[in-house]
């Protein structure tokens, strides 16, 4: 039997036990299909036609192909080759058909991806990302070179959780590029009533995040220096440089600002769990193996000291660990909640660190000039927007739902 025939004979009768309702016998059809006689399903499609097939039954192989992609041998090939088969006009048909079917929306944005029409890439592509992680990376680079940071948020977060490689080095190049107020334009209201609290402002209602950056920059600077610079104060990145050196933190002054932001936070967590009793690390490190195991990592809750904090940090996961305790342990000094499960279940543990551990957490040391950039202000609030940073790697914000809408593919809060 010619291989088009074979084809052509499979496809109907599966089409015929689907419709008798004998679903077993279709699936062991589907399987020939896929893995049987022939080497491979390209096998079966290279000499088709489009007309060797009515509307329905080419329908029916699409909803194969995007439905059943990891059983089929070949699979990128398969694909490619329909798409050469097929005319505009059937997969327009298809879509409306089917309008999620992901074989139609992988050609249309092959299409558009090539004629550089990213307003439409971007429609089809989004339908493809669950079977097509490798979409986002193009999305997020895309609009990251429009300025368009939250959308380019959304997508680089898309490919270090879904993709394979879990690389988060463009995620990172999106998070360090946004200013002190862009970031908190995505931050909760509980996260800048924090901030607000630690720099002394008074607002009504919602925070405003360009006055947040003004007054941290000038809390950075020396009094002097800023009258100079027409009350402008410093530059946040040289800000965490000046907190870093207070913490007596190697740097280069050439480091990304998140490692620096990882390291001041490391450094203020190995100091809060020194200053600890031991059941007080034991609980502290019981609640982070849990935030820990949601992300499927883990580490042993069991060891203490340097030994704990070593194992926190070797889980691939610490910088998020450090960062969100630092928030929780401030927060909880200065009496605000935020409203994160995580945040919740440390409340308890962190309002036992009150007296000299707890101010300390606010970076209230004794010693320093009238002069110099205000640390009391500034350790704290670089380790609520190294939080606020490490927290919106791996979770989606309000502002981006409302860009989002209808197609958001996290779950609230992932």
């Amino acid at each position: 039997m010619e291989v088009k025939e074979y084809f052509l004979k499979i496809i109907r009768l599966v089409k015929r036990s689907l419709r008798v309702g004998k679903v077993n016998h279709a699936n062991t059809l589907i399987n020939n299909l896929r893995l049987g006689e022939l080497d491979c399903t390209y096998q079966l499609i290279k000499d088709l036609s489009e007309d060797d097939l009515v509307a329905e039954d080419w329908f029916y192989l699409f909803d194969l192909i995007s439905d059943k992609n990891d059983n089929i041998k070949d699979f990128e090939i398969v694909r490619d080759t329909l798409c050469l088969i097929i005319s505009e006009e059937v997969i327009n048909s298809y879509l409306s058909y089917n309008p999620s079917g992901s074989f139609g929306h992988f050609y249309f944005s092959s299409v558009y991806w090539l004629e550089g029409d990213m307003i439409n890439f971007e429609f089809h592509a989004f339908y493809c990302l669950q079977l097509e992680p490798a979409y986002a990376p193009l999305l997020a680079k895309y609009f990251f070179d429009q300025g368009d940071k939250v959308k380019a948020l959304y997508y680089a977060r898309y490919c270090f959780l879904k993709c394979d490689t879990r690389d988060d080095d463009l995620l990172n190049t999106v998070l360090e590029s946004m200013e002190v107020s862009e970031l908190l334009d995505l931050a909760t209201d509980q996260e800048l009533y924090s901030l607000t609290t630690l720099l002394r402002l008074t607002d009504e209602g919602r925070p405003s995040p360009k006055k947040i950056e003004y007054e941290l920059a000038s809390a950075g600077g020396n009094s002097v220096m800023n009258f100079l610079r027409d009350g402008k104060g410093v530059h946040y990145y040289e800000t965490v440089l000046d907190v870093a050196d207070k913490l007596d933190i190697p740097t280069t002054g050439n480091e990304g600002l998140l490692l620096l932001e990882e390291k001041i936070t490391a450094t203020l967590f190995a100091k809060m769990f020194d200053e600890m009793t031991n059941e007080q690390q034991h609980d502290l490190l019981e609640c982070l193996k849990i935030e820990a195991k949601k992300h499927g990592k883990n580490f042993n809750a069991e060891l203490t000291g340097a030994a704990a904090i070593a194992a926190v940090q070797a889980s691939g996961f610490g910088a998020y660990l450090f960062a969100t305790s630092m928030v929780g342990a401030i927060t909880s000094a200065i009496g605000i909640t935020l409203p994160f499960a995580f945040y919740t279940s440390m409340t308890s543990i962190m309002s036992t660190l009150t007296g000299p551990v707890g101010w300390a957490l606010l970076g209230i040391h004794a010693g320093f000039k009238v002069s110099s950039p205000n640390y009391k202000k500034t350790q704290p609030c670089v380790a609520i927007i190294s939080g606020l940073r490490q927290r919106l790697k791996y979770e989606i914000c309000d502002k981006e739902l409302a860009v989002m809408r209808d197609k958001n593919l996290f779950s609230r809060g992932k």
